[in-house]
């Protein structure tokens, strides 16, 4: 697993540092039974395809990790997009041809209800429920279920930015030129979305069909997923103290949503975010006495 780094000495993993109370098994009850011929089955993380420009892509099936929980760092984006695989299962002869089969089912719409800590909790201040319209086709299957996966946005660019000013809380107190890194603190917490799919067959006059309904648990906080790992810093003979600025290596993997459910190193965003991407200690300039590089004894402490 991805390895966070706390402190001098002192390492986590995403899992560890951003418990989830929550996952999408436990709250959906696993796969579902009965009779629903469409469903949601899981969340899924978008893979970089082997090309040469490594394409972020989405998809269903087993190529496809999935999401049991998410992560929403409002330090490092604005907003917040889950994929979700979908499952159909009516099923028609191999020998009908593309597009349109009958029994190939096309989600119209999503709606989105976001709640406080647990399932039917308190709904998340200034989020009313609202409808969202990503698209997508979910195949008939001809040799098993059709699968497919569709992308839609939880969180606005606006909302993220509401919930900023309310999680991530910044003290500036005692910050100079020298030593920029204020103190930061993540009110950090969790919400269950709910997702409600509409869609419809592609039969001629085909009803509405409304799908069952589908848990997500997504932590929010604030600069939760940025990691210092110990090569990011520089020898202590050229920038004394801590430090994220040690250039990223070239062949550094592509992120495919960056800022949200996995780790984010510190040199990705040290240049654009240093409040929270240079550790706390970070002296922004180094004084050279007698041709060495001298400590500014910058506070350290979150």
């Amino acid at each position: 697993m991805l390895s966070l780094a706390l402190g001098a000495g002192c390492t986590s993993t995403v899992a560890e540092r951003v418990p989830s109370r929550w996952t999408a098994t436990a709250l959906n009850g696993g796969d579902y039974p009965g009779d629903a011929v469409v469903y949601i089955r899981r969340a899924t993380a978008p893979i970089r395809w082997p090309t040469a420009t490594e394409v972020c892509v989405l998809g269903g099936g087993p190529s496809w990790p999935t999401r049991e929980s998410g992560v929403f760092d409002l330090a490092l984006r604005d907003n917040y997009l889950l994929a979700i695989e979908l499952v159909n299962r009516r099923s028609g002869p191999a020998s009908f041809s593309r597009p349109g089969r009958p029994g190939d089912f096309r989600v119209r719409s999503v709606e989105v209800d976001l709640r406080r800590d647990v399932p039917g909790g308190e709904r998340l201040a200034g989020a009313a429920a609202f409808t969202t319209y990503p698209g997508g086709d979910i195949p008939e299957g001809t040799d098993g279920p059709g699968v497919n996966s569709t992308q839609l946005e939880l969180f606005s660019n606006e909302m993220g930015r509401s919930l900023r000013e309310r999680v991530c809380a910044v003290d500036r107190s005692g910050v100079t030129a020298a030593c920029p890194t204020p103190r930061t603190r993540s009110n950090s917490f969790q919400v269950i979305a709910s997702l409600r799919v509409t869609g419809v067959f592609s039969r001629p006059a085909a009803p509405p069909v409304v799908l069952p309904v589908f848990l997500f648990p997504i932590t929010i906080c604030c600069g939760c997923l940025v990691s210092f790992p110990p090569e990011a810093d520089v020898d202590d003979a050229v920038h004394p103290g801590p430090d994220c600025l040690a250039p990223l290596p070239s062949d550094a993997p592509q992120l495919c949503v960056p800022g949200q459910d996995d780790e984010f190193d510190c040199r990705r965003c040290a240049g654009t975010t240093p409040d929270f991407c240079q550790p706390r200690g970070f002296q922004s300039v180094v004084p050279i006495d007698g041709g060495v590089a001298q400590r500014i004894a910058c506070a350290e402490d979150r």
